[in-house]
């Protein structure tokens, strides 16, 4: 039975590894969710496979999330670009 702490210290551990470090050791783990996910944690139990999936789909959601915010700012970034480039084309039109 797994415990808050035992949670606490596999999303620790997790961290310090990294998404694609705790991909490539979800690889190797057993099928089903309940397979234990070695080499996460040095002090048994180890994660399960459904624990560090669900663990990699919070981060792959977090990431879409920055990456959707970031596509945002680079549109506005190049919509105002764009607008002030057209500004400029109609006042050097204007002052022919």
């Amino acid at each position: 039975m797994t415990t808050e702490d035992d949670e606490r210290r596999w999303r620790e551990a997790m961290e310090r590894l990294g998404v694609d470090t705790v991909r490539a050791k979800l690889r190797d783990a057993g099928q089903g969710s309940a397979a234990e996910v070695r080499h996460i944690v040095d002090k048994q139990p180890s994660p399960s496979r459904g624990f560090v999936e669900d663990w990699l789909a919070e981060k792959d959601a977090a990431d879409r999330k920055h990456r959707a915010k970031i596509d945002l700012w680079t549109l506005i970034f190049a919509a105002t670009g764009a607008a002030v480039g057209v500004i400029g084309i109609v006042v050097a039109l204007l002052h022919r």
